[in-house]
């Protein structure tokens, strides 16, 4: 690392700047760009995922939020040799969508982009004729 910030003490200091003044939300929000829709049936998202496989993306449902957390780290037998990682990367993005129907919900990562169906959550009546004898 003190080679590199020697060799390039500009760099070094526009990058931390530059970091440090960027919201951790607006980056989040930028690596994990989202789009929802509302359909009949209920809502959909559509994340992007670029670079992550199935394997590493997780999907959690809990009281009307989404969770998508993505993980993704590039194994080396030399850490020495590294200057910086930028390839080690974890990103999570939290979503309120209400409360759906959490046994419905479908997921698919196709091409960079994580696709998922939340279905409306079916009321069910709880009414009941009682007989009188």
């Amino acid at each position: 690392m003190r080679n590199y910030i020697l060799a390039n003490p500009n760099q070094f200091i526009n990058n931390f700047f530059d970091e440090f003044f960027t919201p951790a939300a607006e980056s989040i929000e930028k690596s994990m760009a989202t789009d929802a829709r509302k359909t009949e049936n209920g809502i959909e998202l559509y994340v992007d995922l670029a670079g992550f496989k199935k394997e590493e993306v997780e999907l959690k449902y809990e009281k009307g939020y989404l969770t998508v957390t993505a993980k993704k780290s590039e194994d080396s037998k030399d850490d020495k040799s590294f200057l910086m990682r930028e390839r080690s990367v974890i990103k999570s993005r939290t979503y309120y969508v209400g409360e759906v129907n959490e046994d419905g919900i479908t997921a698919k990562l196709d091409g960079g982009v994580l696709s998922v169906a939340l279905p409306k959550k079916v009321e069910v009546e709880n009414k009941k004729t009682i007989v009188i004898e």
